[in-house]
């Protein structure tokens, strides 16, 4: 949790960066310490920043493989995947995944910066139809 704070506060402005250090105070004050030294200089704000990525892409296939897994005994399924194949599974659903929300927001941004456009309540929703499809017609083997 105390990672997730950090890595989210590497990114945020000074205000949330104070609040961070005063939450982890509150909990801590060795914990305070090391997230206000952390914080404060731009190369331990790229550390919490890799290390929150890596954290978080490590969570993101771990919940892939678990899915993989469950379906795998449910429909009893017979797989001689090794774990290279299933990470790169799990990395391409992620992708497809935050590729589809970039979409989302793209679309979204598109409608509120051009209201004027003719018909752009409806090429909106056939815009974030079509980048859907192409994002989830990606093959993984399951």
């Amino acid at each position: 949790m105390i990672l997730a704070f950090l890595a989210f506060a590497a990114i945020g402005s000074n205000n949330v960066q104070t609040q961070v250090i005063s939450s982890a105070e509150s909990l801590s004050p060795a914990i305070g310490n090391l997230a206000e030294t952390t914080l404060e200089s731009e190369q331990g704000r790229a550390s919490a920043s890799i290390v929150g990525i890596l954290t978080l892409t490590w969570g993101a296939l771990k919940i892939f493989r678990g899915l993989h897994t469950a379906y795998s005994e449910i429909y009893a399924a017979e797989t001689d995947e090794s774990i290279l194949d299933q990470v790169r599974d799990g990395l391409i659903v992620l992708f497809t995944i935050g590729f589809a929300v970039i979409a989302t927001i793209v679309a979204g941004a598109l409608l509120a910066l051009f209201p004027a456009v003719p018909f752009i309540e409806l090429l909106n929703p056939l815009v974030l139809i079509v980048a859907l499809v192409i994002a989830f017609s990606t093959r993984v083997r399951l």
